[in-house]
């Protein structure tokens, strides 16, 4: 069921930002003072061509814009086929509702929210997503729907998408989420999400993938996925390998000193 809601997403459109969250600006007000908003020197035609998910919506959640990327990692038929729907379409109810919830709790704070989400499609695929969801404003200030960024770990480039997303103004978002730049840390100079970590913990700790699973509740082969990718960030091929290259970060002193 497509639900008949209306968000202008136009693409000469300018982002502009403050603390806050977004808004977006006909390119002929923009040099009109705009409170504390200020341009970040996007247009939602560039948003659209970011390396990572990219979306817009009306506060109920019903989709007005998404990306390629987004279309394509949530399963839509196209960016078209996405536009009126909300994402219960393509997404478990369980995700759904942990996805509805990110986005309301943006709108109640009226601020940007950032979170980690294990997501399941309704085939079962499993994606581990770092999403920031902010309020989007209308000319009088007022919430007219809200804007969001999802990385998906292991599907887009984590560095270069943060990168971007700092560029856009979501940095302080970063440092506002438990006084830590990320929910997870770097470790051998790659970044590793929070749910990384953990797989991490029992991983030097003898675990199998298997026991792994059963332990946070997670099927075999998502903890496959989680650790294949773990071993392409740290340029490995092997468990052994992965669990060798993080204990001689994790050790304080080498051994042969």
């Amino acid at each position: 069921m497509r639900l008949n809601q209306f968000l202008d997403t136009s693409n000469e459109l300018l982002i502009f930002k403050n603390r806050h969250g977004f808004k977006l600006v006909n390119s002929e007000k923009k040099h009109l003072k705009l409170d504390s908003f200020y341009d970040t020197g996007f247009t939602v035609a560039d948003i659209l061509q970011l390396p990572f998910n990219a979306s817009f919506s009306t506060p109920e959640v019903v989709i007005q814009r998404i990306n390629m990327q987004a279309a394509a990692t949530l399963d839509f038929i196209s960016t078209e086929d996405a536009i009126g729907r909300n994402i219960s379409h393509v997404v478990q109810p369980k995700s759904a509702e942990l996805i509805i919830q990110h986005n309301q709790s943006a709108l109640e704070r009226n601020q940007i929210q950032m979170f980690e989400e294990d997501i399941f499609r309704k085939d079962n695929l499993s994606l581990h997503r770092l999403s920031f969801y902010s309020p989007l404003y209308g000319n009088d200030e007022k919430i007219i729907g809200l804007f969001g960024c999802t990385i998906v770990i292991g599907h887009q480039p984590i560095d270069i998408s943060l990168a971007k997303l700092a560029s856009l103004g979501f940095s302080d978002s970063f440092k506002r989420l438990n006084n830590h730049l990320l929910p997870g840390s770097y470790l051998c100079g790659v970044y590793f999400t929070k749910r990384e970590k953990q797989i991490l913990h029992y991983l030097v700790r003898g675990f199998t993938a298997k026991n792994i699973a059963r332990t946070i509740n997670l099927s075999v082969r998502t903890i496959e996925d989680y650790l294949g990718n773990m071993k392409n960030k740290l340029n490995v091929s092997t468990k052994g390998e992965l669990i060798s290259k993080v204990m001689d970060t994790l050790l304080p002193n080498n051994l042969n000193n």
